[in-house]
């Protein structure tokens, strides 16, 4: 009989029992397709979403991409799903101890062979059981928000670099086009100087000036390069892959403010303030004596067999749980300080955010003035040209300055644009471009 309850336990113990499989590392850079698999984004699926070639990509698409192949958002999905597997070990009750003992006699006038056998349950689990399963919920639920605000932060980030490429870009173009304009005055120039029409001087500022405005474009060319390369990398693409962007979206702000506390980060604060709550409550309760009872079956030498019982209580005089049930409350604490100092501060970040776009779009409306009042200009300045009134030089130069206004209005444009985009991560809303087809 006794060899047939080792054997049935053994088999338990093996069936309960996972094999081991390899998982070689990776001995290359791992770079993902241009396409969108089937993924999830805050637990919900999304559908394969294929991806031709030269196909310019709209921002949903730069978005799904994103959460799809995004290195940091899969390295966080890895911890994700290792956090939650710690977490679920909590709501599971203790295994019950099974011990087995066998003694020989080696002398004396009892010659029968011993043994015992036990079976331990801890019963104070019994009466934690529940608290033991909601604070595993609380725990599970704190993750999985911490995950998703982890795509949010994603989803924002890409969208910010596609907005800032598409601003560079414009500005690249512009840089551009000053320096051909001041390479075309520089030559004209150089020109009249051949001819002695004009001083030394007035041909060396403008090739310095030339000088000035090539260095510019040149630097913009480099940081739109800049600019494409951190987009690959956010979206898990391979340096140089070919990436052509679809007109972006208007960005519209909300006309109210949404409540802070939905945001994904507050309400995994939320949930971990919930854990600890629930967490102080469990330490609380260990305070009283636990509860450990235990069955035993016994044979001795001299063929006596009995049948009992054990009880294991500790007495609470030294230690009682006070030291656990004070680093609880600490921790609760410290969960809800977090909690008000976050939202209090995303409050302040909002209010300054709103202020800076106030002052952003006043400049902005100022540089559309002021470009509008120079167009008026350069267009009677091209009918004096045309009219040989307005010599070449200076026409040229009131298109530069023209065109050092475009430079601003755009650099003010992009700017308002990333703080736009800044002021949307913070109030955790989904933006309307995201209400499409794919999700």
């Amino acid at each position: 009989m006794r060899v047939l309850t080792l054997a049935l336990l053994s088999c338990i113990s093996l069936a309960a029992c996972q094999g081991y499989h390899a998982q070689p590392l990776p001995r290359a850079p791992v770079y993902s397709r241009l396409q969108v698999d089937r993924q999830s984004l805050g637990g919900q699926a999304l559908p394969p979403h294929p991806i031709h070639p030269g196909q310019a990509l709209d921002l949903s698409t730069i978005e799904l991409l994103a959460v799809s192949h995004n290195p940091q958002l899969r390295a966080q999905a890895s911890a994700h799903h290792l956090a939650q597997a710690q977490a679920i070990r909590a709501g599971y009750l203790p295994d019950p101890v099974y011990g087995y003992s066998h003694d020989h006699p080696q002398s004396g006038p009892d010659s029968l062979n011993a043994h015992a056998q036990t079976l331990d349950f801890d019963l104070a689990s019994l009466l934690s059981l529940g608290l033991s399963r909601r604070h595993t919920e609380a725990q599970q639920k704190q993750i999985d928000l911490a995950l998703l605000w982890q795509e949010w932060q994603v989803l924002a980030l890409v969208r910010q670099q596609a907005y800032q490429l598409r601003a560079d870009t414009e500005l690249a173009q512009l840089e551009e086009r000053a320096y051909r304009l001041q390479a075309q005055l520089a030559a004209h120039q150089a020109q009249a100087l051949s001819l002695h029409a004009i001083e030394a001087r007035s041909w060396q500022s403008s090739a310095a000036q030339a000088a000035d405005a090539e260095q510019r474009w040149q630097e913009a060319r480099l940081q739109v390069l800049s600019d494409r390369q951190a987009l690959l990398a956010s979206l898990g693409l391979a340096p140089g892959t070919p990436l052509q962007l679809a007109p972006l979206p208007a960005i519209s702000l909300p006309a109210t403010q949404p409540d802070l506390r939905q945001r994904p980060d507050l309400q995994a604060l939320q949930a971990a303030w919930q854990s600890e709550d629930i967490g102080y409550r469990m330490a609380l309760l260990r305070q009283f004596p636990a509860l450990d009872l235990g069955l035993g079956q016994s044979t001795d030498n001299t063929g006596t067999s009995s049948l009992g019982y054990a009880v294991h209580v500790p007495l609470p005089v030294f230690n009682g749980n006070r030291p656990a049930i004070k680093v609880a409350e600490a921790r609760r604490q410290h969960i809800g300080q977090l909690y008000a100092q976050r939202l209090t501060q995303s409050q302040s970040d909002i209010e300054n955010l709103h202020q800076r776009i106030g002052v952003l779009q006043d400049q902005e409306n100022r540089a559309n003035l002021a470009l509008q009042r120079l167009s008026a200009q350069a267009r009677q300045a091209a009918q004096l040209l045309a009219a040989r009134r307005l010599n070449l030089s200076s026409y040229t130069r009131l298109y530069g300055v023209i065109l050092q206004k475009r430079i601003d209005l755009a650099t003010l444009r992009g700017r308002r644009e990333q703080e736009q985009l800044c002021l949307i991560a913070l109030l955790g809303i989904v933006p309307p471009w995201e209400h499409s087809n794919h999700v």
